[in-house]
């Protein structure tokens, strides 16, 4: 049988349909299943720690994934032009560390959709920590998203008219959508 990574990926990706990673996988390698034009679906189990850079990249038939809480580090573009991506669910509390461009030319990003789905009450630390992709965090997650009458990077606008900002770039964020839109003073 030959080895998946250093010979069978580039003689058999187009006949994955899905995949299945079983409890003992702990990484999934650099560009380790990237270009997978057929993949729809993925199951990681919960032994895996780290998804490697370029990952999944061009798995252009991928919907949604879920992320186990198990899983720490997230490489750069590990979901890059998944262009069939209209949700990924992360299960843990905490966020993984992420690399630039994960989900870059992803549906549910073209689409300026909110596709990033977390756990109840976990959202802002999900904004926090991934301020590439706060506009993409799912509403409703925590209750709170529903009451936003205004966001953009870094920084969110309630209907009770709390003004939230979580850095330096969402105050310039924010000084920018008040000279440019002065309704949501």
């Amino acid at each position: 049988m030959t080895d998946w990574y250093d010979g069978g990926r580039s003689a058999h990706r187009n006949e994955v349909i899905t995949l299945e990673l079983l409890e003992g996988v702990t990484k999934i390698v650099f560009n380790g299943f990237s270009e997978y034009k057929i993949m729809t679906g993925i199951t990681i189990s919960e032994s895996v720690t780290d998804i490697g850079e370029y990952a999944f990249a061009g798995s252009g038939s991928l919907t949604n994934i879920t992320i186990p809480s198990s899983v720490k580090n997230i490489g750069t573009s590990a979901f890059f032009a998944c262009g069939s991506l209209e949700s990924v669910t992360m299960i843990g509390e905490e966020p993984a560390a992420i690399g630039g461009g994960v989900f870059e030319r992803c549906k549910f990003v073209e689409d300026n959709a909110k596709g990033i789905k977390v756990p109840e009450g976990a959202a802002n630390r999900y904004k926090e920590a991934w301020t590439e992709w706060v506009d993409y965090i799912a509403g409703g997650t925590d209750d709170t998203e529903e009451d936003l009458i205004a966001s953009g990077t870094d920084w969110t606008l309630d209907k009770d008219g709390k003004l939230t900002i979580v850095s330096q770039d969402g105050i310039t964020g924010w000084k920018a959508e008040e000279n440019g839109k002065a309704a949501h003073k």
